[in-house]
């Protein structure tokens, strides 16, 4: 009974109750949950999710309500740039845990535990030559908490898939590459989950040689599962940026598809109407079918589609920072009656969960999240991960407007004639990922109240993973 309640209610994903319409937040600290699909939910999608969730839940209003100060202290106890993104270079260089050559042995140790070293020269002399890039030039970059890639499996009774990662820069500001390990941790039971939440979040109130040892322990004693180096590069003159990846399993460090992107060949020329690959392209648009097809208990769509067909999905992806995911023909009112709001979002959710839009355009990133290094050390920091201010006061969570602490992005993107006659549509979106993923550690860090029944924590325990899924990212990786 109680794994079928913890499905039944998370498929509810925006969970809070109280009077039913638009939140208000009277008391200025209560949070709704804003996020869709990364980007910040706008004044209508707030109303009717919220609506949806009250009509649907059954749920009792009194669970958030004694939650509700819980959630507020460890939030504002969060300081992003020591327990989420650490990216200052006063901190992390020159410390041997931290550097390329270590941290990339720990990803060839899953390959060749008798000789690791092989596949370490290997990247340091071959493969960072192809990118003009020496190894001695890259220095640690940020290090990054990414327990909000964490599902649950309640087959296991495990957290699946949280991340640890690393990203290295060249000390040259004017050389446009970055390299990230991402390290896969090994699944771990609810327990564990937030044993490693509350070390991240201990950072917080740490400074100098406790940070640094607290730091160490947390990312060099972990149990991983397997390893992904990304590249991204943007060769001189070239005027595009070009994405790999590579994988660290047992035995293997091949290069694998970039899972969740699209041969940009296909997203232009299908609007165009003129497919360069026909076949592969043909399928781009059974995507869209596909999601536009999907019965949501809702009436929004998921928060991630995956790309099932393995001939659309490229191993090197090259694109502009300019590029915007356009509207492909054929996906009008006529073809899926669904209208075309709903066309839309399914627009928005495939871009944001794309590395090649939502490193550009789509979020006004200019494509490095991770930026170039200032004088006191930090790193430039893209404004789809901080906002207009890299914490944002609890309350304003509750603001119908939120540029209030988001940064808002203005896109025009091309549509089929049958949803706009001038063929192309404009919108606002909203994004600050630091305000997500502080709300994630903070809902990872909930406890149900002292002294609650049996009823009451099964129902804190379906709550609690409903919000952790809502402040989830909602992407492959």
């Amino acid at each position: 009974m109680t794994h079928l309640r913890l499905q039944r209610i998370s498929l509810l994903v925006l969970l809070f109750t109280a009077t039913p319409g638009f939140p208000s937040c009277p008391d200025g600290s209560t949070p709704w949950p804003i996020f869709y699909a990364r980007s910040l939910a706008n004044p209508e999608q707030r109303a009717i999710l919220l609506e949806t969730a009250i009509g649907g839940a059954g749920y009792r209003g009194t669970t958030f309500t004694r939650n509700t100060a819980s959630l507020k202290e460890t939030y504002e106890n969060i300081y992003p740039e020591k327990s989420l993104f650490i990216h200052d270079c006063s901190l992390l260089c020159g410390v041997d845990e931290f550097s390329f050559s270590n941290r990339l042995s720990v990803a060839a140790k899953l390959v060749d535990p008798q000789n690791p070293q092989r596949i370490v020269s290997w990247w340091q002399t071959q493969m960072l030559r192809d990118f003009s890039v020496n190894s001695s030039d890259l220095e640690i970059a940020a290090v990054v908490n990414r327990l909000d890639f964490a599902k649950w499996n309640s087959s296991t009774g495990n957290w699946e898939n949280p991340e640890l990662r690393f990203v290295y820069a060249p000390t040259n500001n004017n050389v446009k590459f970055r390299l990230i390990l991402e390290f896969v941790l090994e699944p771990m039971d609810d327990p564990s989950l937030r044993r490693l939440a509350k070390d991240w979040y201990a950072l917080s109130s740490l400074k100098g040689v406790p940070f640094l040892s607290k730091l160490k322990s947390i990312t060099t004693e972990r149990k991983i599962a397997y390893a992904r180096l990304r590249t991204n590069f943007n060769p001189p003159g070239h005027g595009q940026w070009s994405l790999a990846q590579w994988e660290f399993r047992s035995g293997s460090n091949d290069q694998k598809p970039l899972t969740d992107q699209v041969y940009s060949d296909c997203t232009e020329s299908l609007t165009a109407g003129e497919p360069t690959r026909p076949q592969d392209c043909t399928q781009f648009k059974d995507v869209w079918v596909a999601l536009l097809s999907e019965k949501s208990p809702l009436p929004h769509l998921p928060f991630s589609w995956p790309i099932i067909y393995p001939k659309l999905v490229p191993t090197t992806m090259s694109y502009g920072e300019a590029d915007i995911l356009p509207v492909p023909e054929g996906l009008g009112p006529a073809a899926v009656p669904a209208q075309a709001p709903r066309i839309l979002d399914a627009r928005d959710l495939l871009a944001v969960q794309q590395c090649s839009f939502c490193h550009g355009s789509e979020t006004d990133t200019n494509f490095t999240h991770v930026g170039e290094k200032r004088p006191d050390g930090t790193r430039e920091l893209s404004k789809f991960l901080t906002g207009t201010n890299p914490k944002p006061p609890f309350a304003q969570y509750c603001s119908n407007d939120p540029s209030q602490f988001a940064r808002p992005v203005q896109l025009t993107f091309l549509v089929p004639p049958s949803l706009s006659p001038n063929k192309e549509l404009s919108e606002t979106r909203y994004f600050h990922d630091f305000g997500r993923r502080m709300m994630s550690l903070a809902t990872i860090l909930l406890e149900p109240p002292k002294g609650s029944s049996r009823t009451a924590t099964v129902e804190f325990k379906a709550f609690r993973l409903a919000l952790i899924r809502n402040y989830a990212p909602h992407a492959i990786h």
